[in-house]
């Protein structure tokens, strides 16, 4: 069973949608989603482009067996009850897995904090 749990916030006119899919299969599973909202949606963008999962405005990603795995999305439309349609999941064998733009699906974005980033002044 694939397990998709959102919850949506609205601030300064804009929707954010965040979503947990959890795998409780035996086997990793690429799980397909679709928003479902009227209008545009901004997808995650870690650095200058688009988060990896994100593609032609769906989220594609692979998740193990018993693993939950977070995505989330805005939009400048009003919240819907059902934000995220469950598309599809596909089995995933581990030859599959273990290729590289498949291992990178499966991988959390992650930046250093702005303090790591911060110039120190030179003396």
């Amino acid at each position: 069973m694939i397990d998709i749990e959102t919850e949506t916030e609205r601030r300064h006119g804009v929707t954010f949608v965040n979503a947990a899919v959890t795998n409780e299969r035996s086997t990793p599973q690429l799980i397909l989603l679709e928003p479902r909202v009227d209008g545009q949606i901004w997808s995650p963008r870690p650095g200058t482009a688009t988060a990896a999962e994100w593609t032609d405005g769906s989220w594609s990603g692979v998740v193990e067996p018993g693993r939950t795995r977070g995505l989330g999305f805005a939009t400048p439309e009003s919240p819907t009850d059902r934000p995220l349609e469950f598309v599809s999941a596909t089995r995933v064998s581990s030859d599959e897995v273990s290729r590289p733009e498949r291992r990178l699906a499966t991988l959390e974005g992650w930046s250093p904090t702005s303090a790591v980033l911060a110039r120190e002044p030179r003396g």
